[in-house]
């Protein structure tokens, strides 16, 4: 989810620059595992930055809730930075 709102804010710079950004931003992973992650998940996360992107919802408060449509069918909602199934 955060990654999602990341990229959907269109962060500037060369794909390094970006990375390098949100790793300083969730240290919890390097930049390469970030990246890979991405790469893993890249279907989803560009899913829903569409999505927040669509519905002008940046920055999301923690509190906003909103339907999100995903492929498959699947529906879900975003609460507290999360997905809700």
């Amino acid at each position: 989810m955060e990654m999602a709102r990341y990229l959907a804010s269109e962060p500037q710079g060369s794909a390094q620059r970006i990375w390098v950004k949100f790793q300083r931003m969730h240290p919890n992973r390097s930049v390469g595992g970030w990246r890979a992650h991405y790469t893993d998940k890249k279907g989803l996360i560009d899913g829903i930055a569409r999505q927040l992107k669509a519905q002008d919802v940046l920055p999301l408060s923690p509190r906003v809730r909103f339907p999100v449509r995903m492929s498959g069918g699947l529906h879900c909602s975003l609460r507290r930075g999360m997905l809700v199934h």
